[in-house]
This record gives structure tokens, C-alpha cells and sequence, in this order.
């Protein structure tokens, strides 16, 4: 890979991504322009009205992120791309998922940090969503944040232009093709009254802003793949086998190098000494008149300050005054937009998490049944799982002693406790889940079994049979029923 890979925050990767924005910003610019300018042409000539046509242009923006994503994605892993390759290739970037994208997930807040998951990824469907599910669970808010920063970019971008090309007419003049009263009218905020130099303003705010939004978001998908799935770590193991490969030849030249610098001239040679005669030559340079002179200068000073001029209102005065009504009614919509989204997931964070009277969770999903390879459907299971579990490991079987007993302790956190644990969901994630329906020594049994069982399963360390005989004997006390039995429940 061409960017250094490592385990980041949220903020952190978004400055990665505008760095590597600023890097490849001829890739990334080129395959958006080419693609941009002749649909913005297209759009402005076919609508009257240029509002609508910066409509169906802001619409169409998953189409041209896409084409983005896939030069930076090739960019990153160290393939050259360009505008040729792109469009060469765009039935890799088009498919799968562009209707959806341009359709029901138009309004995603955080398009950019998931759009990699159909476009490069190409997942769909159920598993696209199951994705999402992972990717989102920690670095999403930072996504919403980057497309609401984006969006505001957009917006002063666009003004500013409006106000730049004011500011360059004659006085008296208007901007060509400007049919309102001028940037400071109240007409100037009104959409519908947009003429073609605010529609090529708002297009080319968009153009600047883009694809450092796309390049943003790509950062924050390989950072939470980084994170899940250890990329720095097999990164570094491969460069630790290169090493080690060509450690022969190391040695080889450093041996070489060593014999050269111990055939060198060994002599070591001080530093000049000062010269004797310059604290003298100092001395006599201070000494001179021109060094200890003193001047005595006398001025007018008014008693009391100058009463600034009156000036004329400014062209601008009744702009930035609208301006400033204008972001005063934005930021009250935000505030009650946010308002009502907190509002919203404190009611799904009380239907998920909230015990019903009957002791489950709310929430009608379908539990899961394989997990991890694992079948922890309740009727194949054991009644009595620590029991069945203590006399397979009596007999020297600890893989399926163990694989019983995570088996019956996720068909409970499940199916009893409706934890939120589905095909998507890691270890981890899982061990994480379990604080919520369990108390603190239930929460460190579950936590010792999921190590004990990715050690025995993936690091190939076999547990001694007293560890095991242990964790069956502690198995009842925390995923057992009152009366000692199994806890799945049959339904």
C-alpha cells in the first residue's frame, strides 16, 4: 500500500484523506471533471430553470463519487490510474448497487465512508447491510460529521464566488446572466430565482469540495478495516519476512563497509580556534560614539481621539445582513433536526436495550442460529450442556468441551437474553454485548471462554484440562437455568 497503514482516530483519518486528495489531485480531479463538466453542460441547457438543473446535478453525485473512489482506490494499493483507465473500466465502479445509491440510501449521511462497501467491495443485499452494520458501529458519527462539513464548505464556497464576481464590477454593473437585484438582495436566497452565475457558482463550489469529500471517507473505510481486520500487523509481518530474507546480503555489505572505514585515515583533527584578535576588534567597534548617542524628539499629541468619519453604508451592508438572517434560520432547523434525531435514537436505544415485562427485549428480529461457523440453534444442543461438556473434556476432548460451551452460552445470551448478535458481529463485539445482559461475574466468565476458545481455535494453544474442567463447572452459575438444567429455551 502507498499510505502508511496503522490503527487511527476518526479525526485522523480524515486529515489522511485530505492529504491524499492533495496528492493524487490530478487523478481525482481529472476523473471528476470529466465526467461533471459535460453532464453540468448537458443540465444547463436542457433546464430553463438552473435551479433544477443543480438539482438533478447534486443528485447524480453518488454517480461521480464512484468513478472517484475507484481511481483513489487503485492509487492506494499501487496501481497507476488515470481518466483513461477509468472510463475505460466503469462497469467496475457502475455496478453493483448505483440505483439504491441514487435512490433510497440518496439521503445516507455518511455516503462517502460506506460507499466502498457495493462499489468496491460489492456487496449487496442482506450482506451489504450486515457490513454497513460493522463498518458503522464506531466510525460513523465521524461520517456524518464530514458530510455535514462538507456541505457547509460547499455553501461558503459558493457564496464566496458570488460575492467575488460582485466585488469585481464596475459600480453599477450586475454579474452577466444575473437577474436579481444584486448578492445583497433577498432575492439572492431564494432558489427559484437562481440565474446561470449562481447555478455555475454552486457547481463549481461542488467541484472543489467533492472529491476531498470522497478521498475523506475512503480514509475513514480503511481505517476501520485496519482496525477489524489488523492490516498494519500483516503489514508489518511481511516486511519483517523481507528482512529476514535478504539478511545474508546485509551482513555481506555491512561486513564490506566495515573493512572500507577501518582502512580509512584514523586521524581526528580539532576545531579552529577563534581567532585572538575579535573580542578586541568587539571591543573597539562598542567603544564608538556612534554607539552611546541619546536624541530627545518632541511631538503634538492630540488631548482626545479623533472621532472616526462617517461612512457610507456599504454595497455589501444589506448582503452579509441577510446572510446573517439566512444562517440564523439554518442553524434553528439544524437545532431542531438534531433535536428530533436525538429524540429518535433514545427511543431505539430504549426499545433494544429496555427489558420487556416478559423479561425479553424489544425487538421482533429473528435470532440467529449459526455463528462463527457455529450451530447454536437450541435444539442442537444438550439439556444439560456443563454435564455434557465435563465428560467430553474426562475424555481428553477439550476442542468439543469448550466448542459446547461457547455454543450453549451464545444460544442464551440469544435466545434468552435477546442480545443484539448477529452474522456480522465479531468475538469481540460479542464479549462487548454480553455486559449488557449479564452482571459483572457472568460478564468475566463469558469474556475468559471467548479468549480460551480463540486461543484453542485460531492460535492453536491447547488449554490444560484443569482450565477446562473449570469453566464447566462455572458454566450453570452464569448461563444455567434455576434448576441447574440447560439454558436454551425451547420454543
Amino acid at each position: 500500500m502507498t499510505v502508511g497503514v496503522r490503527p487511527r482516530s476518526g479525526w485522523e483519518s480524515l486529515d489522511l484523506g485530505f492529504q491524499m486528495a492533495r496528492l493524487w489531485w490530478r487523478q481525482a480531479w481529472g476523473i471528476w471533471l470529466t465526467l461533471y463538466v459535460p453532464a453540468a453542460a448537458v443540465a444547463l441547457m436542457v433546464f430553463s430553470n438552473k435551479v433544477y438543473a443543480a438539482l438533478a446535478l447534486w443528485w447524480l453525485k453518488p454517480l461521480f463519487d464512484r468513478a472517484v473512489l475507484y481511481g483513489l482506490s487503485r492509487l492506494v494499493f499501487g496501481e497507476p490510474t488515470g481518466v483513461v483507465p477509468a472510463l475505460r473500466n466503469a462497469g467496475d465502479w457502475l455496478r453493483p448497487g448505483l440505483f439504491l445509491a441514487l435512490s433510497l440510501r440518496r439521503f445516507e449521511w455518511a455516503r462517502s465512508f460506506q460507499l466502498p462497501v457495493t462499489s468496491l467491495e460489492k456487496q449487496t443485499g442482506k450482506s451489504a447491510r450486515q457490513r454497513r452494520a460493522v463498518l458503522g458501529s464506531r466510525l460513523r458519527g465521524t461520517g456524518i460529521w464530514l458530510t455535514v462539513i462538507c456541505l457547509h464548505f460547499e455553501m461558503i464556497a459558493m457564496f464566496s464566488l458570488v460575492a467575488l464576481g460582485n466585488m469585481l464590477i464596475p459600480s453599477g454593473g450586475e454579474l452577466p446572466g444575473h437577474q436579481t437585484g444584486g448578492v445583497g438582495d433577498l432575492e439572492f436566497f431564494d432558489l427559484m430565482s437562481w440565474s446561470l452565475t449562481e447555478a455555475i457558482c454552486y457547481l463549481v463550489a461542488v467541484s472543489l469540495i467533492e472529491p476531498f469529500y470522497v478521498a475523506a471517507g475512503f480514509s475513514l473505510y480503511l481505517n476501520r478495516r485496519t482496525i477489524l481486520e489488523g492490516w498494519d500487523l500483516e503489514i508489518r509481518l511481511r516486511q519483517i519476512s523481507n528482512r529476514l530474507r535478504s539478511l545474508a546480503a546485509s551482513m555481506v555489505i555491512a561486513m564490506c563497509v566495515a573493512g572500507l572505514a577501518a582502512s580509512g585515515d584514523g586521524r581526528a583533527y580539532a576545531a579552529d580556534a577563534p581567532a585572538p584578535r575579535a573580542a578586541e576588534e568587539i571591543a573597539q567597534v562598542l567603544a564608538d560614539p556612534d554607539f552611546d548617542q541619546y536624541r530627545d524628539v518632541t511631538r503634538w499629541q492630540a488631548l482626545e481621539p479623533r472621532k472616526p468619519d462617517v461612512e457610507e453604508p456599504s454595497r455589501f451592508g444589506q448582503f452579509w445582513k441577510n446572510l446573517a438572517s439566512l444562517l440564523a434560520d439554518i442553524s434553528q432547523a439544524l437545532l431542531w433536526v438534531a433535536m428530533a434525531a436525538v429524540t429518535v435514537i433514545l427511543l431505539l436505544a430504549l426499545r433494544r436495550y429496555v427489558p420487556t415485562p416478559g423479561g425479553r427485549k424489544a425487538g421482533g428480529d429473528t435470532p440467529a442460529t449459526n455463528l462463527f461457523g457455529l450451530n447454536i440453534a437450541p435444539e442442537s444442543l444438550p439439556r444439560d450442556i456443563s454435564a455434557n461438556a465435563s465428560r467430553l473434556a474426562e475424555l481428553g476432548r477439550l476442542r468439543e468441551a469448550l466448542s459446547l460451551l461457547y455454543r450453549g452460552a451464545l444460544s442464551t445470551l440469544i435466545h434468552r437474553y435477546r442480545v443484539a448478535i448477529h452474522a456480522g458481529t465479531t468475538e469481540d463485539e460479542c464479549a462487548r454485548s454480553a455486559t449488557s445482559a449479564l452482571d459483572v461475574a457472568g460478564a468475566g466468565y463469558f469474556r475468559t471462554l471467548v479468549t480460551t476458545w480463540q486461543q484453542l481455535a485460531y492460535g492453536e494453544t491447547k488449554p490444560d484440562r484443569f482450565q477446562v474442567n473449570e469453566l464447566c463447572r462455572g458454566w450453570d452459575a452464569h448461563f444455567g437455568t434455576r434448576d441447574g438444567t440447560a439454558a436454551q429455551e425451547r420454543t
